[in-house]
This record gives C-alpha cells, structure tokens and sequence, in this order.
C-alpha cells in the first residue's frame, strides 16, 4: 500500500514527459476545486435563504405549542400552569384565544384570526422587532394589534376614536342569519398598533388582550385554544413532551414547529433535496475530467507499467497505483475546494459584504458543519468511485 501510494504520487507530482499530461491533471484538480466550492457555497446560501424564510413564516410560532386534542379549546387551571412553568427548559409560556372573525370598518370588511393574548406573550414572540407603527395593546384594555395587510386592506388608521374597528363573532347556538345583530355579536376596538411580517402573515392575525377575547367568544374561565412555550436551546423534545401529557393528560396535543408548518418543511426539504442532486450532478460531471487525467496518465506511463508487471507486480497493484494516483487528486482539489468555500461563506456571514439587490440587507448565508460533512463525504465518494473506474483500463493486454 505504501509503494503504491509512493508511486502514484511521483506519477501525480512529477512532471510528465508529455506537456498535455500536465496540463489535463492541472485542469481536472482546477475544475474539481471550483465544483465542491460551488458545491458547499451554494447549500449555504440556501440553508440561509431557507432560515431567512422560515424567520417569517414562522415569526408567531412558538418552539412547542400545547393545542386541543379535541375540539377549539381546552382547559388549563392554575395548578396545571403552574406546574408547566416549573418544568426543566421552559423559559416561558403564554395562554392564547384564536378564533375566525370578521373586521368591519367604515364601509370594508375582511376576515381574520382573532388572537387573544396575555402578558407573557412578549417573553415568547419579540413584538417589539415586528412592530411597524404604533404599540403594543394594553393589558385589560379595548385596543387591538392589526397586519399591515389588514390595514392596508380596511384603509385602516390608529387612534382613530371616531371610527373604531368592529370585531364580528357568531353567538353561541346563533341559528337565525336573517338579522345581522341577533346571531352575532359585535364589539369595538381601538387599533393601536401594526406589525409588519411578510405578506401572508400580514393579512392573517389581529391582537387583543386575552380577557376581552374570553368575553367576546363566551369562553369558560381557564379556557385557552393553544399555550406557546418558548424554551432552552439545548432541550429534550421527547422528555419535555412527556412532562406535558403527565400534566395535562390526553386532552391535548404538543406540536414542534416542523409539525405546524408540515407542508412547508416539506417543500424546502424537497428543495433541498433536488439541489443536492443537481450539484452532485455537476460534480459527477466535474470529476469525468479526473477519470480521464488517470486515463491519460496511463497511456503516458505505460512503458513503466511493463517493467513493473515484468518485475512480478500483479495487476490489482498496479491499478491501485492509478485509483491512489485519482483519489489524491480527487482529495486535494476538494479540500482546498471546501477550504475555499468556507472562506467565502464565513467572510458572508460575518463579514455581510454582499447585500440583497434594492436593500441593506446581506445576503443570508448559514455556516452549517452538517453541510460541510455532507459535502466532504459526497466528494470523497465519488472521488474514489472515479478513481476505481479510471484504474480499470488497466488490464493484462495493455501490460503485455
């Protein structure tokens, strides 16, 4: 193993008696470095490009949230609250109301999701970065957090007394649709605040205080629709899970954030997944130029190669000369190739010197070491597969 590898490094350092022997071995580890540079630079910037997304669909998702097993709410006394708040890794929680309304105001109407929240909702979601204009509600008050979408929609302005935003809700047990005032009931906020997201997040949720929810949906005292919990960075999902069903039994369901947004993780592991197979492609594509520098090296040193198999050195040896002489070079170019995409990457990422076309913001790029794994394992796999298929021109009648 030790002379083979000798050998295929003097075949692979030496100068061949051949300029275009060189040159090819010079342009195979050339391309080979510029494809797994690409390779890992662009995963990054789709794993900060799928980051930088999901920031926003995903901005009013909590890291677990407590739903319903059944039905729109469930009941969550103080003992069982408290008793939430005492678990290991949670750092916070919050009781939320959610219910379909529709918004009146002036002469439009739109339909939303009425979000009822408590005070501890800030300690779970950052409201203050997602606010664009005014503020946050008061507690107990009569005031209301609406999307830019929602504003933008209704003509919507803020601390507008004169003209208050009509909340609209079917009674409970309301059958008769044919009068607007018996089977609804109607209530006036003051909006005060809006908070800019993204486009579909904008159009969706308006925010008030949990109690004028309560009373506005007739809700049982200690009845929530969901409990979003903000916890630890290093916390055991499948522990805390169980801690969570001791206490409030089979009443409820704990959900992650890829379990809330199922479909759209989907579609971005799909993505990812057809990426890889794309940049493994032009890599397969990149390391044809290796299988033929190994190639070309044979026909070059064929004149060694007989004395070699004249000497006694079995075939198998020999072709492993030339698959050491294709993985080493297939090694080298990749790693100054990750080396190089790391740079890239880490100078993005920390150094933000290139921004999104129209905007301050820098192009969003993640420093991920499972890409730098996968990318790494992927070269060197298909390195040593090139190389095993390059080796296996040589054969007895060449030698003889």
């Amino acid at each position: 193993m030790r002379i083979s590898l000798y050998i295929a490094k003097r075949f692979l350092f030496a100068k061949s008696g051949l300029h275009a022997v060189n040159l090819i071995s010079r342009i195979a580890g050339f391309v080979v470095v510029v494809a797994v540079a690409a390779f890992f630079i662009i995963l990054s910037v789709f794993s900060g490009l799928k980051a930088f997304g999901l920031s926003f669909s995903t901005a009013f998702d909590p890291d677990l949230k407590i739903v319903a097993a059944k039905g729109k709410t469930f009941a969550a006394n103080e003992s069982q609250l408290v008793e939430l708040e005492q678990l290991e890794s949670v750092v916070a929680y919050t009781n939320i109301i959610e219910e379909r309304v529709l918004l009146h105001y002036k002469d439009k109407n739109t339909y939303a999701y009425l979000n009822g929240v408590d005070t501890h909702f800030s300690k779970v979601v950052s409201v203050d970065s997602l606010m664009a204009l005014g503020r946050w509600f008061e507690k107990g008050s009569e005031q209301t957090v609406v999307g830019y979408g929602i504003a933008n929609t209704l003509n919507l302005g803020l601390f507008h007394l004169e003209n208050s935003l009509d909340i609209v809700v079917p009674k409970k047990g309301a059958t008769n649709a044919l009068s607007l005032q018996k089977p609804f009931r109607i209530q006036s906020v003051i909006p005060v605040g809006i908070y800019q997201i993204s486009e579909e997040l904008d159009k969706k949720f308006v925010f008030t205080d949990i109690a004028f929810a309560q009373k506005l949906l007739e809700l049982p005292a200690h009845h929530v629709s969901f409990i979003s919990l903000k916890l630890e960075k290093s916390y055991n999902e499948a522990t805390l899970t169980t801690a969570i069903y001791q206490i409030f039994g089979n009443a409820v369901v704990v959900k992650n954030k890829e379990q809330l947004n199922e479909a759209l993780y989907k579609m971005l592991n799909t993505e990812v997944a057809a990426i890889y197979s794309i940049l493994t492609l032009i890599l397969i594509i990149a390391l044809f130029n290796v299988v033929g520098s190994v190639i070309m090296t044979v026909l070059d040193k064929k004149s060694h190669l007989k004395t070699l198999y004249n000497l006694g050195t079995p075939v198998q040896k020999i072709r492993r000369i030339f698959f050491l002489h294709g993985f080493v070079l297939t090694l080298i170019s990749g790693g100054i190739g990750l080396v190089l995409g790391l740079i890239v990457v880490g100078a993005q990422q920390y150094g933000e010197w290139i921004v999104i076309p129209g905007t301050q913001l820098p192009y969003p790029v993640i420093l991920d070491w499972k890409n730098v794994g996968l990318v790494a394992v992927t070269f060197v796999f298909l390195g040593a597969l090139a190389s095993k298929t390059a080796a296996s021109v040589v054969r007895k009648n060449l030698l003889s």
